[in-house]
């Protein structure tokens, strides 16, 4: 159980920024509330639905439970929030729907599955509650988790793919750099919108790989274009097997007319290596 209950009458310098069992609480803004009595107009219990060692389900359940409770009585709206329902443990999952199911709190207590980690369903826990404080606003509809992390799968999904297309058609030389196609790429939406949901990081990734690509398809068309170039060389250094010897070509037993025609320096250049210590031998790089 994660949340800290605010008890602005005994502790008046309370922190309100609280993460869930993370271990990295310094690394959030932490916002002290002022000496005075401080309106609260709702509150957001966190139930961690993962499974954490020597932290046992009753325990959790009990500590909850007597954070509700208290909760309830002050006739503000509440909601509890599943926390890391991406790893989550089933029989913690059904203990928090039994909390929220109790008779005491007659259906007053909502519910909402998140997951921090995969950015599904954080926002929804607000907007409920801030609902739920402005009656006159209508009420959020809750998703249930698979159904949210179905659809959070594909808008990422269609985020990729959008970017992807994107890299596609502005970058197209093998030696272009993050640095330069980054600051062209920033002018689209696409690229906005994708490094909203992934990150920068993710971003270079993609760029990098699409890059590779690139230099692995310049290296294929030369490779092929040497392989196109090989009947026509072979052509011209063996017209017929009776010249082959071992398995090279003899410079000395060429035809005269051959050995003008034939210069090792011309197939270097065509990407052959040519070897002339006892006779001539080509192969492609």
């Amino acid at each position: 159980m994660s949340l800290k209950l605010l008890n602005c009458e005994r502790e008046r310098k309370q922190t309100m920024t609280d993460v869930p069992c993370a271990g990295i609480e310094k690394e959030y803004e932490q916002k002290v509330i002022p000496d005075g009595k401080v309106n609260i107009d709702g509150f957001l219990c966190l139930f961690d639905v993962s499974v954490v060692p020597s932290r046992s389900i009753e325990k959790q359940v009990e500590i909850v439970a007597a954070v509700l409770n208290n909760l309830i009585k002050t006739k503000k709206p509440v909601i509890l929030v599943t926390t890391k329902n991406d790893d989550a443990n089933e029989a913690y999952v059904k203990e928090a729907e039994r909390l929220v199911a109790r008779k005491e709190y007659k259906g007053a207590i909502m519910m909402v599955e998140t997951s921090a980690h995969e950015n599904i369903n954080v926002d929804l826990a607000f907007i409920a509650l801030a609902q739920m404080i402005d009656r006159s606003k209508g009420r959020a509809k809750i998703v249930p988790f698979l159904e949210a992390a179905r659809a959070r799968k594909e808008a990422l999904d269609q985020a990729t793919g959008v970017f992807q297309g994107l890299i596609r058609a502005q970058v197209t030389d093998y030696r272009a750099l993050w640095s330069h196609a980054s600051k062209m790429l920033a002018q689209h939406p696409e690229f906005v919108h994708f490094v909203d949901q992934f990150g920068i990081d993710t971003a270079q990734r993609l760029f990098r790989w699409h890059v590779k690509k690139l230099k692995d398809e310049h290296l294929q068309k030369r490779v092929q274009g040497y392989m196109d170039l090989l009947p026509e060389v072979l052509q011209e250094m063996v017209p017929d097997l009776n010249t082959l010897q071992d398995r090279y070509v003899d410079y000395e037993k060429l035809p005269r007319r051959r050995r003008r025609r034939f210069k090792p320096a011309s197939f270097q250049e065509k990407g052959f290596i040519v070897s002339c210590e006892s006779g001539c031998m080509l192969s492609a790089l």
